[in-house]
């Protein structure tokens, strides 16, 4: 089994548990298109965090404390409604989701890819203007948990996406 991250402190910023999210899925997860080694992109790169060593694929991805649910934190809006403006679609997602079971007091670990979102899956909101960044323009993913949302689970291998919610009639 891959190695899991340490728990994170209270102190611990999500700048910080978000990069080595990166670092854990760009060492243990391959190319979901062709298997190869993913390597992570430059601090900073426009829209995506990580691209294979061999093929042109590239994802954004996100780092999350929790077991698998339907609404993340996404990141800022304005490169990302550019970026649709010019035709181009959402980035495919990685979703490295790491929690505490309770019930077993196990420590859980998956990571989810999510290859085609859509508008729908997006949710636009300012950040408030007391606190950090007032009035900054953010979008969270919604709808992740969907039964209509194409997904796969690439850790652990061969654990399948468990339904959350009931399908849409």
């Amino acid at each position: 089994m891959a190695p899991t991250l340490a728990p994170a402190s209270s102190k611990q910023t999500n700048g910080v548990s978000g990069t080595r999210g990166e670092q854990w899925v760009a060492k243990n997860i391959p190319c979901p298109n062709c298997d190869s080694s993913l390597m992570l992109l430059p601090v900073g790169f426009p829209l995506f965090d990580v691209q294979c060593s061999r093929c042109l694929f590239r994802a954004q991805v996100k780092a999350n404390r929790c077991k698998p649910k339907d609404q993340i934190f996404g990141a800022g809006w304005e490169i990302l409604d550019r970026t649709l403006r010019t035709g181009q679609l959402i980035p495919p997602l990685l979703v490295n989701y790491e929690w505490l079971d309770r019930s077993t007091g196990k420590n859980r670990h998956e990571v989810h890819f999510f290859p085609f979102l859509t508008k729908a899956n997006l949710s636009r909101h300012r950040r408030p203007r007391t606190g950090q960044r007032p009035g900054y323009k953010q979008f969270n993913y919604v709808g992740l948990l969907k039964p209509s949302t194409p997904q796969a689970v690439l850790f652990p291998k061969g654990a399948q996406a468990v339904s959350r919610e009931p399908a849409d009639r």
